[in-house]
């Protein structure tokens, strides 16, 4: 099946291509699923390195781990559920001390209310890097990825009660 073919189907029907040898299905979820995981790795960790390396690792372990797939809710809750144990196990390092300014600029925007707005978003990043890793996964899957609260446990292989406890 030519990657062309690809586009049009479901990630689970991708997820069986993968499972039975067919590595362009992989291709075709990276870039449905790129975007999402990179945010999420990198508002995590805070350093585009290590979120590039997470991502990598986390479409690697998907790619591994295809055979045993099984469609029982949304797939990007199982990809998810997969980058956030990465992650967890990763933050178990040292938490950077700074985090590197996650959008780039242009010199047009730098004007007082930017630098406001740039100086609140460093004091948000630098909040969340001092939180515990489940609490801080929790916080950006809700606020900055707009997940509920059903579909952060589910990721998190917790109860509604625990995300609950992690967001208040």
């Amino acid at each position: 099946m030519s990657s062309s073919d690809h586009s049009s189907l479901s990630d689970d029907a991708l997820m069986a291509l993968l499972a039975s040898g067919d590595v362009e299905a992989l291709g075709t979820l990276v870039q449905r699923h790129q975007r999402l995981a990179w945010s999420v790795a990198l508002r995590f960790t805070g350093d585009r390195t290590a979120a590039e390396d997470l991502v990598q690792d986390t479409f690697l372990t998907l790619l591994e781990k295809a055979d045993g797939y099984r469609p029982r809710g949304l797939f990007v809750a199982y990809l998810l559920r997969i980058l956030t144990h990465k992650a967890i196990s990763l933050k178990r390092r040292k938490v950077p001390e700074e985090f590197q300014e996650l959008e780039h600029s242009s010199p047009e925007e730098d004007t007082a209310s930017s630098l406001e707005s740039k100086a609140q978003k460093a004091r948000v990043q630098n909040a969340l890097a001092r939180l515990p890793e489940r609490q801080r996964m929790a916080l950006i899957l809700r606020f900055y990825e707009d997940l509920s609260g059903v579909e952060i446990a589910s990721i998190m292989k917790t109860s509604t009660k625990s995300v609950e406890h992690l967001l208040a």
